[in-house]
């Protein structure tokens, strides 16, 4: 199947979609408003939207096509459509279920976007979101330089050579089989969490100055580490995580207001696993709250 088949295909629901939506609306087999239509399809008028959004969709791909090769397409889509809801395929359980979803699916990111954009997030939301991440306990960084080896045995005739004396940069330069060995092994500053757990956990457990007595195992290989130095955590510049904050805060808001719709709505858990389940998070909810003092309330 060609690149341009594909797309079609792709938007094949979408354009089936909106052409139910537009028969629902108008409760009649087809929309016959034809006044800002791009082409019209046996009475079923393709409209303008459809087709921004379908070029929409080629753009963002980076596949620019001429807008007569984009209506010939949608053209196709809905005769497509046409024919598969002239043979009943519409109301086949699966077609419709995958109708149902992308609707609820599309109107639900629609209504997102509106309440997004009547509730910006402000430079001051940003900044207040910042200043209580860094007061926050942020950790600690480590400084180690390691020697990676391919076989037990090897690592620890480094640590006996280290015991006595030997310079451990110039050992990782002679014997690591990874790219720290040009700088002696130094690994810079990382969090703990940032290496494999065999690794950190080990790097983590040393006094400064102090190298592992064991070698440490890892599926790189034998590790011998180094601990040059540790230091409090300090947290990025703000302009550097501006970007995360906003939208950490944007997905806050909306599960808020879904939160408040669900509190405000009628909702009925027919599925029995589902409802099960709703009915023990709810218990153990309200458990904690019977549970929480006055200052965790």
């Amino acid at each position: 199947m060609n690149k341009r088949l594909n797309w079609m295909f792709a938007a094949l629901a979408a354009a089936t979609l909106a052409a139910c939506d537009m028969a629902e609306q108008n409760d009649t087999p087809a929309n016959t408003e034809t006044e800002n239509a791009v082409a019209v399809v046996n009475g079923q008028p393709i409209s303008q939207a459809q087709l921004d959004v379908y070029a929409e969709r080629r753009n963002a791909q980076g596949q620019q096509t001429d807008p007569e090769d984009l209506v010939n397409d949608l053209i196709s889509m809905e005769l497509l459509a046409q024919s598969a809801i002239r043979d009943g395929l519409d109301r086949r359980p699966q077609t419709a279920g995958e109708l149902a979803s992308q609707r609820t699916a599309l109107l639900a990111q629609a209504a997102v976007r509106e309440h997004l954009a009547n509730a910006e997030i402000s430079d001051a939301d940003v900044e207040t979101e910042y200043q209580r991440f860094i007061a926050e306990d942020l950790g600690e960084e480590l400084n180690a330089r390691h020697i990676l080896v391919e076989d037990e045995a090897l690592a620890r005739e480094l640590i006996e050579q280290l015991d006595g004396g030997a310079n451990f940069a110039e050992l990782a330069e002679e014997h690591s089989t990874d790219g720290s060995a040009a700088n002696g092994g130094d690994l810079g500053w990382f969090e703990q969490n940032m290496m494999v757990a065999p690794f950190g956990e080990a790097a983590a457990a040393l006094e400064e100055g102090a190298y592992t007595q064991e070698p440490v195992q890892t599926q790189y290989g034998w590790h011998v580490i180094k601990l040059e130095g540790r230091r409090s955590a300090e947290p990025p510049p703000v302009d550097q995580v501006r970007s995360a904050i906003s939208e950490y805060l944007q997905s806050q808001r909306v599960e808020r207001w879904v939160n408040e719709l669900r509190e405000a709505a009628e909702v009925e858990i027919t599925l029995p696993e589902a409802a099960e389940a709703a009915t023990a998070k709810a218990e153990a909810e309200e458990k904690i709250e019977e549970t929480a003092g006055p200052d965790d309330q």
